[in-house]
């Protein structure tokens, strides 16, 4: 305990606030921006009584802006000077159906890859009990670290984590979770190293106690960039779009008809009697109508398509698929036909482009702050992009035929469990029709044996 006591004292020395804060006067008490709704300028200016290197600080003053915005039902933004960018929220964002539908499914492909300790090419069993269940607690499992590690390195390009207690060989066991929009990272002035500050905690933490993953920066750059940072623009057009066919039938400003009367001294009380009766008539039912001979109705169409910025919305649908990086396909979106063949290069084309990028940097992250030397940690792609039965079957007789691998290790290249089979473990001649793949027919060539298939029970 007093090594630790010793080790915090020396890091509070070492890692302090790179920005300090002075009393503010009482005329400079109410919060930038005014005390009520903060405006989109007040999160661009440090605070009252803030002076150094605001840049961490300013990270923190903006967040809190932007959440009063949330609770007060504000949301700001307009056209300026940069351009239209408007304020959009991550809960309005995930409004956007295509975006919420486009993390689902990372999110649920992700879940399906199981995370693995590695030492060289061997797969530890058991692994590591932070590589098992990253971030333990009741009612939680691996995949509620995963979805909430996709969730936040999509929305704001990064992930943090306490590293939670060490165990006896000086490993952190755990990770603790932390909202990602309370904490805030810059660079010590005198050590030039990271330090965190939590939002309501005084003290800063150097980088060794932060798991922290960021994805999309540049060069000397400690946070990373996700999509609301950068792309609320292109969210924001989704929205407004969203917002305004769901208003036509409600709100729409095109009425159902023209009711038109030939008396000439028609008057605005005999008018508004003819429009209610009208209305009482053909409301809430098809029942032919009765009018006289002086009237006559004349029905508007309007071209539904078109009044609710179909195109327009199919095409917003689009450019958040490809912000996340998710074929159109996979969200149901209409594009070009696709055939089983080229859909299946594609999502394994989706797998080792977009879900690794994701995955990559989380790998190498454990691996170095939670991992002995010499391990690493692995999400097995080979779960989810695995062939099928007949191709894993002819691979596993072809090698097994060939002496490269083990009848066990073949079994379960095919699928099936390790223990089992014949009760001979050399390969047998196969009662069935050869194979047809040139690597199964020179690999029973060079054995002088006819081609083989794997034998089960």
């Amino acid at each position: 305990m007093g090594r630790d006591r010793s080790r915090t004292s020396l890091v509070a020395r070492m890692a302090r606030l790179p920005w300090s804060r002075k009393p503010a006067p009482a005329s400079q008490s109410a919060p930038v921006g005014g005390a009520g709704i903060p405006n989109a300028f007040g999160a661009m200016v440090p605070g009252p009584g803030v002076e150094g290197d605001t840049e961490g600080f300013l990270e923190l003053w903006r967040r809190r802006a932007e959440q009063q915005s949330i609770d007060s039902g504000y949301y700001g933004g307009g056209v300026g000077a940069m351009g239209w960018a408007p304020y959009v929220s991550e809960w309005s964002a995930r409004q956007v159906p295509a975006l919420t539908a486009g993390m689902r499914l990372i999110s649920g492909i992700c879940m399906q890859l199981p995370l693995r300790q590695k030492r060289g090419d061997v797969v530890l069993e058991p692994p590591a009990t932070i590589i098992s269940d990253p971030t333990p607690g009741p009612n939680r499992c691996l995949a509620d670290f995963v979805d909430e590690y996709v969730s936040d390195v999509l929305l704001y390009g990064n992930y943090c984590a306490l590293l939670g207690p060490l165990d006896s060989t000086g490993w952190p066991t755990c990770l603790i979770p932390l909202d990602v929009t309370s904490v805030s990272v810059a660079r010590d002035p005198e050590s030039w190293l990271p330090v965190y500050a939590l939002e309501g905690v005084d003290e800063t933490l150097p980088a060794d106690r932060i798991f922290h993953v960021a994805i999309d920066k540049r060069s000397g750059e400690l946070r990373g960039r996700g999509v609301l940072p950068t792309l609320t623009g292109a969210i924001g057009a989704a929205l407004a779009a969203d917002a305004y066919a769901g208003r036509y039938f409600t709100e729409s400003a095109v009425p159902s008809g023209v009711i038109s009367d030939t008396r000439p001294n028609l008057t605005q009380a005999q008018a508004d009697e003819l429009k209610a009766k009208w209305i009482a008539a053909v409301s809430g039912t098809r029942a032919p109508v009765v009018i006289p001979s002086s009237t006559t109705f004349v029905p508007l169409a309007t071209d539904a398509d078109k009044a609710q910025l179909v195109q327009a919305r199919q095409w917003d649908a689009q450019t958040v698929a490809m912000i996340l990086g998710v074929p159109a396909f996979l969200l149901s979106i209409e594009t070009q036909r696709h055939t089983y063949t080229n859909a299946e290069t594609e999502f394994g084309r989706f797998v080792s482009t977009t879900i690794l990028r994701l995955l990559r940097p989380l790998e190498q992250q454990l691996t170095a702050q939670c991992l002995p030397r010499g391990n690493s940690a692995e999400f097995w792609t080979g779960a989810l992009l695995r062939a099928d039965t007949a191709t894993r079957a002819q691979a596993a007789s072809v090698l097994y035929g060939a002496e490269i691998i083990t009848l066990e290790e073949a079994r379960t290249l095919a699928g099936f469990p390790a223990a089992g089979g014949p009760e001979e473990s050399t390969p047998k001649p196969a009662t069935g029709a050869p194979l047809t793949n040139p690597a199964a027919a020179g690999a029973a060539d060079e054995l002088d044996a006819p081609p083989l298939h794997l034998v089960g029970r």
